[in-house]
């Protein structure tokens, strides 16, 4: 029996010097997917910049601010661009900043009657996979947009 007790002793240090290099290596792999989700963030960050200063550019897209956001699991940078100013309709654009794929638009107004409001003029949302959609309330595309910019 002392044999077999040894054994099961070596098995069980084994085991235990095991599961200690593997969380080891869990820690230091969840460090590297860390930094390398962080080095992805700023490369998203500098995409949908460049491609804010070219839509500004040209003179048929005006684009008034953006914002981005680094998706690690669809591993996809998203933008929003936005186009607001007084009287003129508010334009919402979801875009892929590296495909230049778009994900949605919205056309909305200021609607003062009978108290101030935005009145949806167009909302289209693209799912990929799916067949593009409509939308007819601010709080569908509020939900589409923050499914993909993570908020």
């Amino acid at each position: 029996m002392k044999p077999l007790t040894i054994v099961l002793c070596v098995l069980a240090l084994l085991a235990a010097g095991g599961i200690g290099f593997y969380a080891g290596r869990s820690t230091a792999q969840s460090e590297i997917d860390r930094i390398a989700t962080m080095q992805m963030q700023e490369l998203c960050a500098q995409r949908a910049d460049r491609v804010f200063q070219q839509r500004r550019r040209d003179r048929s897209m005006v684009t008034h601010s953006y914002t981005n956001h680094y998706d690690p699991e669809a591993r996809t940078c998203f933008v929003l661009f936005q186009r607001s100013t007084g009287a003129v309709p508010i334009v919402q654009e979801l875009d892929d900043a590296y495909e230049g794929k778009n994900y949605g638009a919205l056309l909305a107004t200021a609607d003062e009657n009978p108290k101030p409001a935005l009145r949806i003029l167009a909302c289209r949302l693209t799912v990929p996979g799916e067949a593009p959609k409509t939308c007819a309330a601010l709080n569908e595309w509020n939900a589409f947009v923050a499914r993909y910019m993570g908020s």
